[in-house]
C-alpha cells in the first residue's frame, strides 16, 4: 500500500488528474473516471498513514528475506511512512500555504507522529539490487550513451562562477560530484539538443550509482531534512531552518561518502543569506535527490529552483516540460474522462507546457 502511494504520487505528478479511483479495480473499469489531482494527493497522504498504522510488530512480520528495502524492519517503514508524507504536502505549499492549512495540519501531524521520520541515513529507503535473482537497480538497462550529466549540473556542483552557465547561486566546490561522475573533471552537456556531433569528454553517471548491484536511494535523511527547512521557513513549524539545511547538506554528504560536509554547508547558509533560504534549500533539494529524478523534477517545478532555462535549441518549442502528455490510447479510448482530466490544465490543453494543479 505505501509503495502504491510512492508510485501514484509519480504519475499524478508527470500528468496531472488520472484515473486513480476508478484505476486498478477488479473486475477492470475500461473507461475510468480521471480523478482531480487534489483528491488525489488528499487520499495519498490518507492511505500513507493507513499503510503507517497497519504496521504492528505483535501482529505483523514482515518476511526479511523479500523486504528489499528495510529487510523487515518495521520501525523503518513507518519513519519512511512519515517521511513520504512530509514530502506529499510540502508539494501543496502552493496550494495551501497557511500555517494552520490542509498541508501544514498534515505536516505537522506527520512530524510529531510518535513513530517519527527519517533522521539518520541507516533509516534510508534504498532499492537493494539482488541481481542473482535478476533483481538489478534499472539505470544499468539503460543506453549509457544517452545519459551523460548536463551542462548545469556539472557547472552548479563545482560552483562555476559565471551565472549563464551555473542556474544556482552556489559558487562552492561540491565534492558530492566526485561521487556522481566518473570523471568529475569532465565537462556536462547542455541539455535538450537534437544531436550532439563534436562533442567530447563528458561525464557519464558513476558505475557505483548506475551499475547493476548498486543500491538506489529511494527516500533519505537528506531530503527529509530539507523538506522541514522548508516547512521551517514557511512556518509551518517553529523548527530552526538553518539548522535543518546543515542537516540536510550533511546527511546527503554522509549518504554518499564525500568529504568536507561541514565548509561546504556554511558556504551554502551564508549563500542563503544573500538570495534567500527559498532558494538554497530548492537548489539542494535539486543535489540531494539526484539521481531520484521524478522528485527532482517535481520539486523543481513547484518551487522554481534552480532557475533553469530552456535549450538554446530546443526541440520543445522553447519550454522547459511542465507534464507529461496523456497517452494517446487516454484520448481514442476514454475520450470523454480525458477531455475533463484535459480541461483543469492551464493552459486547458494536453501539452507539456501546461501546468498541473498543484503548480497552477
Amino acid at each position: 500500500l505505501l509503495m502504491k502511494v510512492v508510485i501514484f504520487k509519480r504519475v499524478t505528478d508527470a500528468f496531472g488528474d488520472i484515473p486513480y479511483f476508478e484505476a486498478l479495480q477488479a473486475p477492470e473499469i475500461l473507461a475510468p473516471v480521471f480523478t482531480p489531482q487534489e483528491e488525489i494527493y488528499k487520499d495519498l497522504v490518507k492511505q500513507a498513514k493507513k499503510a503507517r498504522d497497519m504496521f504492528d510488530s505483535s501482529a505483523y512480520k514482515l518476511d526479511e528475506s523479500t523486504d528489499i528495502i528495510y529487510g523487515g524492519d518495521i520501525n523503518k517503514w513507518r519513519k519512511f511512512a512519515n517521511s513520504f508524507i512530509l514530502g506529499l504536502t510540502i508539494q501543496l505549499s502552493n496550494k495551501f500555504p497557511s500555517s494552520s492549512g490542509y498541508a501544514a495540519t498534515e505536516f505537522k501531524a506527520a512530524l510529531n507522529n510518535s513513530y517519527g521520520v527519517i533522521e539518520s541515513n541507516a533509516d534510508n529507503a534504498i532499492f537493494v539490487p539482488d541481481v542473482s535473482g535478476n533483481v538489478v537497480n534499472p539505470y544499468s538497462g539503460l543506453r549509457t550513451a544517452d545519459y551523460k550529466f548536463s551542462q548545469e549540473f556539472t557547472d552548479a556542483l563545482k560552483g562555476n562562477d559565471d551565472a549563464s552557465l551555473n542556474p544556482t547561486s552556489n559558487t562552492t566546490y561540491d565534492n558530492r560530484l566526485n561521487i556522481f561522475a566518473d570523471d568529475p573533471s569532465d565537462d556536462g552537456l547542455p541539455y535538450g539538443f537534437q544531436r550532439y556531433d563534436g562533442y567530447t569528454n563528458f561525464s557519464y553517471i558513476n558505475v557505483s550509482i548506475r551499475g547493476a548491484g548498486a543500491n538506489l536511494p529511494v527516500y533519505t535523511a537528506a531530503y527529509t531534512y530539507l523538506n522541514r527547512a522548508e516547512a521551517a521557513l514557511l512556518n509551518w513549524t517553529n523548527e530552526d531552518e538553518t539548522a535543518l539545511l546543515q542537516a540536510g547538506i550533511e546527511a546527503s554528504y554522509e549518504q554518499w561518502g564525500a568529504a568536507d560536509a561541514t565548509d561546504y554547508a556554511t558556504a551554502r547558509i551564508a549563500d542563503a543569506g544573500t538570495v534567500g533560504f527559498a532558494q538554497v534549500i530548492g537548489e539542494e533539494k535539486w543535489v540531494a535527490l539526484f539521481p531520484i529524478g521524478f522528485d527532482a523534477w517535481a520539486e523543481q517545478r513547484r518551487t522554481g529552483f534552480p532557475e533553469l532555462t530552456p535549450s538554446s535549441q530546443p526541440l520543445n518549442n522553447g519550454t522547459i516540460p511542465e507534464r507529461m502528455v496523456y497517452p494517446s490510447e487516454a484520448n481514442s479510448i476514454n475520450t470523454a474522462n480525458y477531455e475533463a482530466g484535459v480541461s483543469t490544465l492551464v493552459p486547458a490543453s494536453d501539452l507539456n507546457s501546461s501546468k498541473i494543479w498543484w503548480n497552477q
